[in-house]
C-alpha cells in the first residue's frame, strides 16, 4: 500500500516537472526567435554593404563595434546610422543568458530606429559578405 502511494506521488511530481519544463522552455524559446524580415548568416551580408556589430552581453550592456556604450548613446548612434548612405547592415548578437525583457527591449528599439523590418539587420554569427557573383559550382 505504501509502495503504491509513493509511486503515485512520484508520478504526480514527474508530471508537474514535465509541465513546468515545457512552459518555461516555450517562453524562453519565444524570446530567442528571429524577428520577421531579419536576416540570418546564410543570407550573407548584402553586396558592398558596410557592417556594424551590436552585441548585448549578459550584463545587459550594449557593445557597438566592440565598445561598451550606455543606452542613451546607443539610441543616438542608431538615429545617426539610419541616415547613412550607404546604410550599414547591422549584425546583432547577444549572450544566450540575457534576460528576455532586456533582449526584447533592445530588439524593439533597433526595429524602430535602424529599419530592421526593411531588411537592414541580421542576427547570428558566421556572417560572410556576398561577393555579388552567382554561386559557383563546387569542384
Amino acid at each position: 500500500m505504501i509502495k503504491r502511494y509513493i509511486i503515485g506521488i512520484f508520478s504526480v511530481i514527474v508530471c508537474f516537472a514535465i509541465i513546468y519544463y515545457y512552459i518555461f522552455n516555450s517562453k524562453q524559446n519565444d524570446c530567442y526567435k528571429l524577428l520577421p524580415k531579419w536576416s540570418v548568416p546564410a543570407d550573407k551580408i548584402p553586396h558592398l554593404r558596410p557592417t556594424m556589430d551590436i552585441y548585448l552581453g549578459n550584463d545587459g550592456i550594449v557593445r557597438w563595434n566592440n565598445v561598451k556604450i550606455n543606452d542613451d548613446k546607443f539610441f543616438e548612434l542608431m538615429k545617426i546610422s539610419y541616415g547613412l548612405d550607404p546604410y550599414p547592415f547591422v549584425i546583432f548578437n547577444y549572450d544566450k543568458s540575457i534576460e528576455c525583457d532586456r533582449l526584447n527591449f533592445i530588439r524593439k528599439r533597433m526595429e524602430q530606429s535602424l529599419g530592421c523590418a526593411e531588411g537592414r539587420c541580421g542576427e547570428g554569427t558566421g556572417w560572410e559578405h556576398d561577393d555579388g557573383m552567382p554561386d559557383r559550382p563546387k569542384k
